[in-house]
């Protein structure tokens, strides 16, 4: 998968994100691949990729999209202050699995 962003003057973007990083850290917002924390570790296990053991994105293609700037809404963390998916909405979806 490939993708760009192009602007009319590269001097001054206008579009610009937030890059997804990887590990148990409050930039790790795409929960694409297959990252598990330990079960007894609340602190790594908040940070798990969504559907490990069966992932939706187990080789990370969309951690790769516009420099990690952009997810699908189903691979998108809702942690806290930190995530980006809303609760109410994220709630009321069927297909979500959050761990």
């Amino acid at each position: 998968m490939h993708s760009s962003i192009t602007f009319d003057d590269p001097a001054r973007p206008w579009l610009l994100g937030i890059s997804d990083a990887e590990g148990f850290n409050q930039l790790n917002w795409i929960r694409a691949g297959n990252q598990e924390g330990a079960s007894d570790v609340p602190s790594e296990v908040i940070f798990n990729d969504l559907k490990t053991g069966n992932p939706l994105d187990e080789d990370e293609v969309y951690e790769g999209i516009l420099g990690g700037t952009w997810a699908p809404y189903c691979l998108v963390s809702l942690h806290g202050r930190c995530g980006a998916a809303q609760r109410r909405s994220r709630e009321a979806s069927e297909h979500r699995t959050d761990h």
